[in-house]
């Protein structure tokens, strides 16, 4: 009898020390449209592939070292203007700027101006995920969502940017969506950071629907 139960403990504890193993579920571009309660975490907007085009006079130097943080900066701290949850439809959003904010004072100021239209819109949806997979994400969990930015093109004038939702534990791009804003507004910080509120205008509506209907 006692025997029995000795095995029986053991059996139990294996199971539970074998669960605690496993690792969590990943999560699914499906399971974060449809959630009605979800939770997220807004890592900022990625400027590491950003390129400036019509615009040669403007300071290399102080975009990077300036302007870039102060449009991120935005974002957190005018959330009913730059209405990231109710945009992807988040219950709870939190943020946490500390990876992309390092990756942005990495910038070479010297790439910044271009002075040719073809060398806008570098970034590709497979490049998306190689430098999501290159984050430094230890501990993080659930979804992240960001924004990638690689024109500023004051010809047009607009900013062309990636949006994407990612599962932090596993690094996995679950949506990449390349969509425009049109630039506005006095000053560099406003005139570019207008596009962010025109993309989120978009990602709430029409984006959000195609994503959960399939047809984008």
């Amino acid at each position: 009898m006692k025997l029995t139960c000795l095995v029986q403990h053991s059996f139990l504890l294996l199971t539970i020390s074998f669960g605690l193993a496993l690792p969590l579920a990943a999560q699914s571009k499906t399971d974060f449209l449809n959630s009605k309660d979800k939770k997220a975490t807004w890592l900022g907007i990625d400027y590491s592939e950003l390129r400036i085009f019509g615009d040669s006079e403007a300071d290399a130097n102080k975009i990077k070292d300036d302007y870039l943080g102060a449009i991120n900066d935005l974002v957190i701290n005018e959330p009913d203007k730059y209405f990231v949850a109710k945009a992807f439809q988040v219950a709870k959003l939190e943020f946490d700027l500390t990876e992309i904010t390092k990756i942005n004072k990495m910038i070479n100021p010297d790439s910044l101006i271009v002075l040719k239209s073809s060398n806008l819109q570098r970034l590709t949806s497979e490049m998306v995920q190689a430098k999501v997979s290159a984050y430094d994400l230890a501990g993080k969990s659930g979804y992240g969502i960001l924004f990638m930015v690689d024109e500023f093109n004051k010809s047009k004038p607009q900013a062309s940017m990636y949006v994407v939702v990612i599962d932090m534990g596993s690094k996995k791009v679950l949506i990449a969506k390349r969509l425009a804003g049109e630039a506005a507004g006095f000053g560099f910080r406003n005139y570019w950071a207008r596009p962010v509120y025109e993309v989120l205008k978009t990602v709430q509506k029409p984006e959000y629907d195609k994503w959960k209907s399939g047809k984008s």
